[in-house]
């Protein structure tokens, strides 16, 4: 039976909303806006299954709360799918209440990363939540939509019956493959590469990661064995873009790109095959590169790395088991730059080790590295972690609520060594080192390749200092 669904960004802020990746748009530096395409895979499921859908991103679009109810009213929907995260959660699931409010039949489900660790107890304060999706979200609406089985036959899901709340066991396949994307209804126009305004897909190509790091869900979530789809299916969703909607810049998102090379030296050989050309970034680890993986990288478009440094200090490295040299990053990102491979670097700080003088270490190295977008982190101890484990079991810890929504910027715990509030402070420190620092633009400039570029760049850099360093600060009472 034909059935309507509606998909949706809810209109509680900007955020990266990946299963993994999940952050606030305005106030990181290294991110900008990308579309909902984990929507769209679960749009391509649910229309093979015979049902209709409708997406929003309300926030992208600019659209609000009350927006969002016209349509809950209009589409006269049974199912509304809520795109969630770790940060937003709290605000995001009062959309199952407003639905509720306008027809108790419509069945309310929510997905993200934060289902992964106690969905129960989540679902028992949001009573209006029917279902919760963790893992393998594709697989489990493909089974929802069907209708072909009882819920308690799904995997990763939690769902409610007869007063109770069940949770079915969790599932990771070895192999990874997703449904054609719907894009059709996606307005391709509010998604940009930033730094020459052109519009920029986001592809998923992977998923899963065999690191170790003590504060990453990207294990939990995607699984620890580096999956990825077959390069001819990825290949084929470049074309749609590019014919459909004349998109030739990409976001290739996957846990850890680089891991495998035989994959991305297939892929990339694959895309040089292509009758058009195109741009790409990626994640990557430091120690996941070669010269000749860059080289091989290069020649079929990528411009952009995103690399999590994480700390400037040796200790902690190994503390965090992210086992990072400083001669590996120095060659990392020494390699970018004997390629002209832009790149946006991520550190944290706020690790339950860390003192005055790791962090300071942390930004000397940021400095000394001079990547092209920069980002200072407040490590966040996220449920389900063995960083989380760690902060909720030191007595010499302590795990605050933040005054704000939890977040990457405001520190919700003391180290052994520094308060939550001057870990705060020293983000501010480190990001006004690097964006205040005349050398940074210098450096940046060997890159811009048009004046349109440059004026993108500038335009984009600013309103990330004006939104995260002085509106904060007003907001903040500095």
């Amino acid at each position: 039976m034909n059935k309507k669904w509606l998909l949706i960004n809810p209109p509680t802020g900007k955020y990266i909303r990946d299963t993994r990746c999940q952050a606030s748009v305005d106030d990181i530096f290294a991110i900008s806006d990308r579309a909902p395409v984990d929507l769209t895979y679960i749009a391509g499921v649910i229309t093979n299954n015979g049902h209709e859908y409708v997406i929003r991103d309300y926030p992208a679009e600019g659209s609000s709360w009350n927006d969002m109810l016209c349509d809950i009213k209009s589409f006269d929907i049974n199912y509304i799918v809520i795109n969630t995260t770790m940060f937003s959660f709290e605000e995001d699931l009062k959309v199952c209440a407003a639905c509720k409010s306008i027809s108790d039949k419509i069945t309310t489900i929510a997905k993200g990363a934060i289902f992964y660790h106690d969905p129960v107890k989540i679902m028992e304060v949001y009573p209006e939540l029917d279902i919760a999706v963790a893992n393998e979200e594709e697989k489990a609406f493909e089974e929802i939509s069907l209708m072909q089985k009882d819920l308690s036959e799904i995997k990763n899901i939690t769902y409610r019956k007869n007063g109770s709340i069940i949770k079915n066991p969790k599932y990771i396949n070895s192999s990874f493959k997703l449904p054609i994307p719907r894009t059709e209804q996606i307005n391709h126009k509010l998604y940009k590469r930033p730094d020459k305004n052109e519009m920029q897909a986001t592809i998923v190509v992977g998923r899963g990661c065999p690191g170790r790091c003590i504060y990453c869900v990207a294990p939990i979530v995607g699984g620890n064995t580096a999956r990825y789809r077959m390069v001819c299916d990825v290949i084929e969703e470049i074309k749609t873009y590019h014919y459909n909607y004349n998109i030739s810049n990409f976001y290739f998102s996957a846990d850890t790109f680089t891991w495998n090379h035989k994959w991305v030296q297939d892929f990339c050989e694959a895309i040089n095959e292509l009758d058009f050309k195109i741009s790409w970034l990626c994640t990557s680890r430091a120690d996941c590169i070669s010269s000749e993986l860059i080289l091989k990288m290069k020649s079929s478009g990528c411009w952009g790395l995103s690399i999590g440094i994480e700390s400037g200090d040796d200790n902690i490295q190994k503390l965090i088991r992210k086992n990072l040299t400083k001669q590996t990053i120095f060659d990392a990102i020494k390699l970018c730059k004997k390629y002209k491979i832009v790149t946006l670097l991520h550190f944290m700080i706020g690790f339950p080790w860390d003192s005055e003088e790791t962090i300071r270490g942390t930004i000397k190295l940021a400095n000394k590295l001079k990547g092209n977008i920069m980002e200072f982190y407040i490590v966040t101890p996220l449920p389900g972690t063995e960083l989380y484990d760690i902060v909720m079991n030191d007595p010499k810890l302590t795990l605050h609520k933040s005054t704000e929504r939890l977040n990457q910027i405001t520190s919700t715990s003391d180290t052994h060594f520094l308060t939550a509030k001057k870990l705060t402070l020293y983000r501010k420190k480190a990001l006004h080192s690097i964006y205040f620092n005349p050398l940074f633009y210098i450096n940046s400039l060997r890159y811009i390749r048009s004046f349109p570029q440059l004026m993108n760049c500038a335009k984009f850099i600013f309103k990330k200092l004006y939104y995260i360093i002085f509106k904060r600060k007003r907001k903040d009472g500095g």
